[in-house]
């Protein structure tokens, strides 16, 4: 099965408490960056620098569309106190087609 490229997307992103990630979610929809963002508490388990860690955090996933992507990783970027922010891109291929125009109209 062939899918053809469509503009939306969704992000996942980590940050370390909820207080970020509201402060994130709100600046996002409010400059009409992203349409959507749902935000759930996740416990992480990584290496860093040689050693196993285990983290509490704050998974967000995001909808929007790529014309929005760079301004989005800038500003979780700069905002965010990780060395190395998780910010995972995954096309949306297809979807409810009131949904996907839903996200273009808020975008």
């Amino acid at each position: 099965m062939q899918y053809k490229k469509t503009p939306y997307i969704q992000i996942l992103i980590t940050l370390p408490d909820i207080k970020l990630a509201q402060q994130v979610a709100t600046e996002l929809i409010k400059n009409h960056l992203a349409a959507c963002i749902q935000m759930k508490p996740i416990s992480s388990f990584y290496y860093w620098n040689n050693e196993l860690c285990n983290s509490e955090e704050i998974e967000i996933s995001l909808k929007s569309i790529d014309k929005h992507l760079n301004a989005i990783m800038d500003y979780i970027n700069n905002i965010s106190p990780y060395n190395t922010t998780q910010i995972i891109v995954i096309p949306i291929i297809d979807g409810d087609k009131d949904y996907l125009q839903w996200i273009s109209n808020s975008t």
